[in-house]
């Protein structure tokens, strides 16, 4: 494992390249964003192997890697504002993040009966947030609705396989200090980024968006690595595919 020291500076530039991000986004300077925006989740990518590279679990560790990977391809595509190809694209590499994302609680913790209740008041309360989100934009999407819709339909499931955690004696504190607040930030995001695109315009949303969507990820990917190493101490050293 790297030494805290490390950690603690991978996590300072982390934040340093998050507020450097936030200031050309208020100041405008959308251009400049090359150097900050597409370096964020590359170093979560370096804080997440040099923390599990010494643990087992591989495709856990495999599907993380992917979502982030996702997310920066993403990113970047996103950065084209204006153009609907470029979003369409981006939304299409954060669906394979959230899919991963939906594999890996799910892998976590299926659905099963125990938790339906919950699953079922989770789903509820998620199903209205969603449609009252996609009636207020119903006017603006235009070709991109089904788009939109289609990403809403696998956010909210992202949310819920989180919510489903909760339930799981083998996370423990993990799935409602990092996973489920992660995915909740992810949502909160997501639904910014809608607004602001096709309604709102407001470079303060902008900022929102970015800082809600960093934590998140910043907390899923947190959440994750505490899982895997904590597994990887509680069992005996052999081959572990989990």
């Amino acid at each position: 494992m790297v030494s805290r020291q490390t950690v603690v500076m991978i996590l300072l530039f982390f934040a340093i390249l998050v507020s450097a991000d936030c200031i050309l986004v208020y100041t405008e300077n959308n251009e400049y964003r090359f150097l900050t925006k597409p370096l964020l989740m590359p170093v979560l990518l370096v804080l997440l192997f040099y923390q599990t590279k010494k643990t087992r679990h591989p495709i856990s560790k495999l599907i993380i890697f992917s979502a982030v990977f996702f997310s920066w391809l993403g990113d970047i595509f996103l950065m084209k504002e204006n153009s609907d190809a470029f979003f369409i694209t981006g939304l299409s590499c954060f669906l394979a993040a959230h899919i991963c994302y939906i594999i890996f609680f799910i892998r976590l913790m299926p659905f099963k009966q125990r938790s339906a209740l919950l699953i079922f008041v989770s789903g509820l309360i998620i199903m209205m947030y969603m449609g009252t989100l996609l009636f207020i934009l119903r006017r603006k999407l235009g070709d991109m609705r089904w788009p939109v819709v289609i990403y809403s339909g696998v956010i909210s499931l992202m949310l819920l396989a989180a919510v489903n955690t909760f339930v799981s004696k083998k996370i423990g504190k993990i799935s409602y200090r990092f996973l489920i607040p992660g995915a909740i930030f992810f949502v909160i995001s997501d639904s910014l980024l809608a607004l602001n695109k096709f309604d709102v315009h407001e470079t303060s949303v902008d900022i929102l968006v970015m800082l809600t969507y960093v934590v998140a990820q910043f907390l899923i990917v947190f959440g994750a690595i505490k899982f895997i190493k904590n597994k990887s101490r509680a069992k005996a050293p052999g081959i572990d595919t989990y």
